[in-house]
């Protein structure tokens, strides 16, 4: 399969949202979306390369694939997050997920891509604190079923 930015991110989104699908709050779509996105990227490394490792860029990586990579998942955060629980500024909602999709990149990089199951629930805990707090923040990172 074709692992260019376009055909990744489309088989990344559809993969998250598959995963939201099965869940009726918003914290929990958001916990399955960051188990899913990890998940895809350990079993599709060239597929996660292609969306945080622009191999035309190995000089400043930070450029197109990981800028569009963030815009992506940034835009799909403000989707899960009902207004109500309000929106974090803009800025700090894409360094929020620019460290995600850095340490994503790096982790593949240093083929240490398995790993990232592992801080699945750490990663889902930063992003629903802002939003939730700090106990409900744990508590749905830590029970949604992967």
């Amino acid at each position: 399969m074709n692992d260019d930015f376009s055909t990744s991110s489309a088989r990344l989104e559809a993969a998250t949202r598959e995963a939201c699908a099965l869940h009726d709050e918003w914290p929990a779509k958001l916990t399955a979306a960051i188990y899913s996105a990890l998940d895809f990227v350990v079993e599709n490394p060239a597929a996660g390369r292609a969306l945080t490792i622009d191999p035309r860029l190995c000089e400043n990586p930070d450029d197109a694939s990981r800028r569009r990579t963030k815009e992506r998942f940034s835009r799909l955060l403000r989707e899960f997050v009902p207004q109500q629980h309000g929106h974090i500024h803009g800025a700090a909602r894409e360094g929020l997920i620019g460290i995600i999709v850095a340490m994503v990149a790096d982790h593949l990089r240093t083929e240490r891509a398995e790993r990232l199951r592992h801080m699945a629930s750490d990663l889902a805990y930063a992003v629903l604190v802002p939003y939730c707090g700090f106990q409900e923040a744990n508590r749905w990172a830590n029970s949604v079923n992967p």
